[in-house]
């Protein structure tokens, strides 16, 4: 019976498992997914996020390689992480090419340092999409209930409202994966839950021109939270309780019933309209909206008059492409930016210069002429003219083609332009770069870009600015392949020869306390209390009789006094820039338009005048780098532009 016993044994027991599979289970990943709305459909972003919640259930350390596959935008990004055992970690990965637009689902796997497969698999498919102008807010909220039970309108003019709901695991931790939404709406949140970068995110989203809306709960401590603190300074007083918001009920209606809830009184602030009932902060460039009660709370609740107030709100705040409008900034816009890229192409010669030709040329007539006939015949061999002649030729073709190469195909030209924008006074300043690689021969290039910038290719960035696209949602461009971490890096870029790569970046950046001007009859003070060295620039005043008057060197923490010649008007030659060189073609489409508008006559004591400071900045360390050797040729420019505060 024995070896009958061992046989059922053996035949009942379990297969011993592949060495693969008990890799697999070393990792666990519990979600992987994007932000879409309530419908399932994802936003409309030229950052989309995924979030991936991962356990080490591995007795070990690991080190691992995430890699994640968007196959409808043809975009791949690697990540390395190390995960102590038994921890749990969120990797937030932005995929860089319009991903989701065309319902595309991205495909993740995981391998540890030794290249075995530990996880992988496709997330749900997302189908359809939000139109390019509809409205798009996020909802991060305490209160479980679905965003349907907050009143949101779903339609708003016509305009579609997409609601997506936001957690602790996943809210991202970049700030450019919240610039596609028109405001964030912090509802009694949950904000002890978020991490550092997650917090940070939050405040240069607003800070950079987005809009939070925070409803608190009955503890007003959520209005000074240090999540809240770091955009905003709010001061609640003493809470108390109400059954009535006269200036919100006789816009909107009555409440149904007459419940008491708390009302959290708020010293500062502007009024929008509602008494202190919804007050407004200014961030930066963005908005603190405050309405000081909780909506989800009788009798808000089954108030009929809360999908009005929201209409009303969003119908106010701005929307999240409105660019800024100043006559004196350098344009920004995708189609400002084509025309830049534009120029940028104009200024690159692939050819070696026609002073060198002529100059080459005129060596090879005088050696294939008189210098060849006089040895020859000082030799007594002139008959072999017919050789040399043709040997002489052929040297001096692979001369030229040498003297080419040397000169244009082993260099690469890289022109940047980054264009700071700020207000007198302001903490911050949004930043746009505009990066451009030309290859003198076929080749790929690795991209590095700092953290901090987000950088798009130029022909993926048209995609999602439906305006300037081909009308198909590719991608564009071959694939393209990343590295996502400390700092971003475009890997094995392909381009042609003679052919360029254009990169378009976006940055915020924090200015200390700001660069301050005053204008006085004669005299223009500028005060630099931010870390930028100002090397040069001009103090300009736009409409007819206005002026650029010019100010020179203004280092970091100091005040300079220049003389306003309101009579000046001589921009380019201030500035000490050719029109045709680099700097005259990136700030011409400003300048020119003004040059012209100065020789106008006409009554302009009805209009005031826009005042502004264009400087341009000692150049620092360049946030984006390709690793290639670059030409004498390439150049680089860093402009700010500081508008005159808004009169309050």
């Amino acid at each position: 019976m024995r070896p009958v016993a061992l046989l059922l044994i053996l035949c009942g027991a379990q297969a011993p498992k592949d060495p693969k599979e008990k890799k697999a289970a070393e990792l666990e990943v519990r979600s992987f997914q994007t932000l879409k709305d309530a419908q399932g459909r994802p936003l409309l972003t030229d950052w989309p996020v995924w979030a991936m919640d991962i356990e080490n259930t591995a007795g070990r350390d690991l080190e691992i390689t995430v890699r994640v596959d968007e196959e409808s935008s043809r975009t791949r990004i690697t990540r390395r992480e190390s995960i102590s055992r038994g921890a749990r970690k969120r990797l937030f990965f932005y995929l860089p090419a319009g991903a989701g637009l065309s319902g595309g689902a991205p495909q993740y796997e995981i391998r540890d340092s030794a290249g075995q497969k530990l996880a992988g698999a496709q997330a749900s498919p997302t189908h359809g999409g939000l139109e390019a102008n509809a409205f798009q807010v996020a909802l991060f909220s305490g209160d479980k209930s679905s965003s349907g039970a907050f009143g949101f309108p779903a339609q708003m003019g016509g305009l579609e409202v997409g609601v997506v709901r936001l957690t602790p695991a996943t809210f991202p931790d970049r700030w450019i994966a919240l610039s596609c939404l028109d405001a964030i709406i912090l509802h009694d949140a949950p904000l002890d839950d978020l991490a550092p970068d997650q917090a940070r995110a939050l405040a240069e989203y607003v800070r950079a021109g987005g809009t939070a809306i925070l409803s608190p709960g009955p503890d007003a401590a959520g209005l000074s939270h240090r999540v809240i603190s770091a955009f905003v300074a709010i001061r609640a007083g003493t809470p108390m309780e109400r059954t009535d918001l006269p200036a919100l009920t006789s816009h909107f209606g009555k409440f149904r019933q007459a419940d008491r809830f708390v009302f959290h009184r708020i010293e500062n602030g502007k009024e929008i309209g509602w008494g202190r009932e919804a007050l407004q902060f200014e961030c930066g460039y963005g908005l603190a909206v405050v309405l000081p009660y909780d909506v989800r709370r009788p009798p808000f609740d089954t108030w009929p008059g809360l999908e009005k107030l929201w209409e009303s709100m969003l119908g106010r705040l701005p929307r999240r492409f409105t660019p800024e409008t100043s006559a004196t900034l350098p344009a920004v816009t995708t189609e400002a930016a084509i025309n830049l890229f534009q120029s940028m192409a104009l200024l690159i010669n692939p050819y070696p210069s026609f002073l060198l030709l002529v100059a080459l040329a005129v060596i090879f007539l005088i050696a294939v002429g008189p210098v060849n006939y006089l040895i020859l015949r000082r030799l007594g061999m002139t008959i072999l003219i017919v050789v040399t002649v043709p040997a002489i030729s052929a040297v001096f073709l692979l001369l030229v083609f040498a003297t080419g190469y040397i000169l244009k195909g082993t260099t690469t030209v890289a022109y940047s332009a980054r264009i700071l924008s700020t207000r007198a006074g302001m903490d911050c300043a949004r930043e746009t770069q505009l990066f451009t690689l030309f290859s003198p021969s076929t080749r790929t290039y690795d991209v590095s870009i700092a953290p901090g910038t987000h950088g798009l290719p130029l022909d993926r960035a048209l995609q999602v600015d439906r305006r300037y696209s081909r009308g198909d949602d590719s991608g564009g461009g071959n694939r393209l392949e990343g590295e996502d971490g400390a700092t971003f890096t475009y890997k094995g870029v392909s381009v042609g020869q003679w052919q360029s790569w254009n990169l378009q970046a976006r940055a915020f950046r924090d200015l200390g306390s700001g660069i301050h001007f005053e204008v006085t009859r004669a005299k223009l003070k500028i005060t630099n209390l931010s870390a930028l060295p100002i090397e040069r620039g001009l103090f300009i005043e736009t409409g007819p009789g206005g002026c650029a008057s010019p100010f020179g060197e203004v280092a970091p923490g100091k005040s300079i006094e220049a003389p306003l010649d309101r009579t000046r008007r001589r921009p380019y030659e201030d500035l000490d820039i050719a029109r045709e060189s680099f700097a005259g073609r990136m700030l011409g489409p400003s300048l020119d338009p003004l040059v012209h508008e100065w020789r106008r006559t006409g009554d302009s004591e009805n209009v005031r005048p826009a005042r502004a400071l264009l400087c341009l900045v000692k150049e620092e360390a360049p946030p984006i780098r390709a690793d290639a050797r670059l030409s004498g040729s390439s150049r680089s420019l860093t402009m700010l532009h500081v508008a005159e505060a808004a009169p309050k």
